[in-house]
């Protein structure tokens, strides 16, 4: 899998103002190099996921733990609040495909399955 810095420049130029926040977040994954497990590609192919939403979502996203050691990564309100922020109008086009999640990896370097959520998250 490309860079997610270069995943989220291609897709939406340099006009994006990000925040130191956002920028040590692209940093820690650009520098692991995320990458999607067999599972997770055959999933996402399957589900309509593409690797703009995923990068977005890792970026953007909030995350809990799911589990010996991984994280589940997924927009909640906040999380969206801040993608709109940054994307401006370009936030409509993923508004209506924001409900998604990722399970990444305990070493934080695979992607183990992305998946629509269907049912809300409990605290």
């Amino acid at each position: 899998m490309r860079q997610l810095s270069e995943i989220i420049a291609k897709e939406f130029g340099s006009s994006l103002v990000l925040t130191k926040r956002v920028q040590a977040r692209l940093a820690k994954f650009d520098k692991t190099r995320i990458r999607f497990t067999k599972h997770a590609l055959a999933r996402a192919q399957q589900r309509g996921i593409n690797d703009v939403q995923c990068a977005l979502i890792l970026t953007f996203g909030t995350f809990s733990q799911a589990g010996k050691g991984a994280r589940s990564y997924y927009f909640d309100r906040s999380s969206r609040k801040r993608l709109h922020q940054v994307l401006g109008p370009q936030h409509a086009q993923f508004a209506e495909k924001s409900n998604i999640f990722l399970i990444v990896s305990q070493d934080h370097t695979q992607i183990v399955t992305c998946s629509h959520r269907t049912k809300r998250r409990r605290r």
